[in-house]
């Protein structure tokens, strides 16, 4: 989302801790091709290499296609207390991180743990084959799997098979259906969300002072009238 610093993702504690084991703390590189006239080339970067030969992002000149490349580098980085159960005091929660070495910008990664014996702490035991968090997300299996397939972002991603369920049981049923959050309008044609122009901003935030002070108005009315009533009696 534009106005969200980062991405959050879920996997599997078993999958997290693979990564754990194996990549801990490993960097990789990634290209992707874009439009020529969307390239910004710093002075010294003309390769995949960042200024100075040091790894980082850089600009790849392309073919006669109009395509260039542009390569970024990240760091997988995982927390050793992945695999714990509770949350503590709440300020660690996060199982491990992607990081664009460039700019600083992550993925937030959080592992799923599912108790199929009900015998562990973090569920109770009269909930087994749930799966769940550090940070409350709760999911039963038929809600997960099978996952689906969608691109997010131009790249292949999975998501939820209940998707639907899920994000009306966490943000309600407008979620589904609201088209305007956070000073941003969802644009069908794009497949995007838009941000407002700052008149139009400005214009919500009056309408949404003027409907706070009219239902503000109406209260105050109501208990006034009410206690009329009340002193006539």
């Amino acid at each position: 989302m534009p106005w969200d610093y980062d991405l959050d993702v879920q996997m599997p504690t078993a999958t997290l801790g693979y990564l754990g084991r194996h990549y801990n703390r490993t960097v990789h590189d990634y290209r992707f091709p874009v439009e020529k006239d969307e390239l910004v080339v710093d002075v010294g970067v003309e390769s995949n290499l960042g200024v100075g030969g040091e790894r980082g992002e850089g600009v790849i000149v392309g073919d006669d296609a109009g395509l260039g490349y542009v390569n970024k580098t990240y760091l997988l980085d995982v927390n050793p207390h992945y695999a714990d159960l509770g949350r503590g005091n709440g300020a660690n929660v996060i199982d491990a991180r992607w990081i664009d070495v460039s700019t600083g910008l992550f993925v937030d990664i959080t592992g799923l743990f599912v108790d199929i014996t009900g015998l562990a702490e973090r569920e109770p035991a009269d909930r087994p084959g749930v799966w769940s968090c550090k940070n409350a997300h709760r999911y039963r299996t038929a809600e997960l799997f099978p996952m689906r397939r969608t691109e997010f972002e131009g790249v292949p991603a999975s998501i939820p098979y209940a998707f639907d369920k899920i994000l009306t049981d966490e943000y309600g049923a407008k979620s589904l259906t609201g088209t305007e959050w956070a000073g941003h309008r969802w644009v069908p044609e794009l497949k995007e969300w838009v941000k407002l122009p700052e008149p139009l901003l400005e214009e919500e935030a009056d309408k949404t002072t003027l409907d706070k002070q009219q239902q503000d108005s109406k209260a105050v009315v109501v208990v006034v009238e009410k206690t009329v009533v009340k002193g006539a009696e």
